[in-house]
């Protein structure tokens, strides 16, 4: 029998009561026992006759009845910035993950930068539709974030720190930053730029100060003018390469923030006929697909971006609300040597 009949023009599902009729058994043995309840207690030939019902019958559970009756939803909320940047989609592959591991929907939304942006994502995850909220990168998603703490729901940031929410999953970045300038000294390089992030970004923040402790750590000069801050786009690194290339004496290699600040980097070295890495070494945080095959290809330091997501979700569902959360993904990073950066030519 199918799992719904047809009654003229109507069809009905077929219910956890029809099942229990059928087997012969309370609806509270049956609910229990497709619950997998430790607690119940039968014979072995009770629980043969209701899964010959369930099959017979075609039985399947209404979750979404179930749900309404916990008062939850099986569901997380992931807001990001856009889904153009590759970085944020191995995010949300690590979320969806962990989020198909538990049984859990994954609603996922970008948050465009208008000024009604966090009203609407308030009106949409705010009225029980999600069980707990993540918020990755420089999503306008504060008064969400202030709406789900002040319930006393699970939310927590993705990939940089809010300010005044102590729940947060993170990068290395300081450390990925360390590493990058650590190559280019070990190649040789003593005048070294940093195409940075945005100022106000946390992210930024962490990158720019692994370049500084290595440098300081290196012993060689930062001059002011070696540091542009950009936006995480092509055309913020094209512009920030340009900028160091008019230098006086430019730069004999350059940290870039991320890999598509890099790419943008890379058009404008060309553009000025600088050759990578013959003239200048280019290297990036973070690790895209376009990185492999961009000419020349690019060095990067792989960050475990996957594992962040993944390791989000865990920590929404498993931890509660109110406590504290406060990791650093503690997966190795790796650098990614090709052919961008080499020892600095005569």
């Amino acid at each position: 029998m199918a799992s719904s009949e047809n009654t003229g023009s109507s069809v009905r599902r077929v219910t956890m009561r029809d099942v229990a009729q059928l087997a012969g058994v309370d609806v509270a043995v049956v609910s229990k026992m497709l619950s997998g309840d430790a607690s119940l207690s039968v014979r072995e030939s009770t629980r043969e006759r209701v899964l010959r019902a369930v099959a017979q019958l075609d039985y399947r559970p209404n979750y979404a009845a179930r749900s309404l009756r916990r008062s939850r939803a099986d569901a997380f909320g992931l807001v990001v910035p856009d889904f153009h940047n590759s970085v944020y989609s191995g995010i949300i592959d690590g979320a969806q993950s962990a989020a198909n591991a538990m049984n859990y929907a994954l609603l996922t939304v970008s948050a465009s930068p208008t000024s009604d942006e966090e009203s609407r994502l308030a009106a949409l995850f705010g009225n029980g539709t999600i069980d707990g909220l993540l918020v990755a990168g420089a999503a306008r998603a504060d008064e969400l974030v202030r709406l789900f703490r002040k319930r006393g729901q699970p939310v927590l940031s993705v990939n940089r720190r809010i300010p005044g929410l102590d729940r947060y999953v993170i990068l290395d970045d300081f450390a990925a930053a360390r590493q990058a300038v650590r190559h280019l000294v070990e190649l040789g390089h003593t005048r070294i730029g940093h195409i940075g992030g945005p100022r106000d970004l946390d992210t930024s923040t962490r990158r720019l100060d692994g370049f500084f402790s290595a440098m300081q750590d290196a012993g060689l000069a930062i001059p002011t003018s070696y540091i542009v801050n950009a936006d995480y786009t092509p055309r913020g690194g094209y512009q920030a390469m340009r900028s160091l290339l008019e230098l006086s004496e430019p730069p004999q290699a350059v940290l870039a923030a991320n890999v598509t600040s890099a790419l943008g980097a890379m058009s404008a070295a060309y553009e000025a006929g600088v050759s990578i890495p013959n003239d200048l070494s280019l290297i990036s945080i973070h690790d895209l697909d376009l990185a492999e095959y961009a000419s020349p290809a690019l060095t990067v330091i792989r960050m475990p971006i996957y594992e962040m997501g993944r390791l989000a979700v865990q920590l929404l569902a498993d931890t509660p609300p109110n406590d504290a959360i406060e990791q650093v993904v503690d997966t190795p990073l790796e650098l990614i040597a090709r052919h961008s950066t080499s020892r600095p030519h005569a």
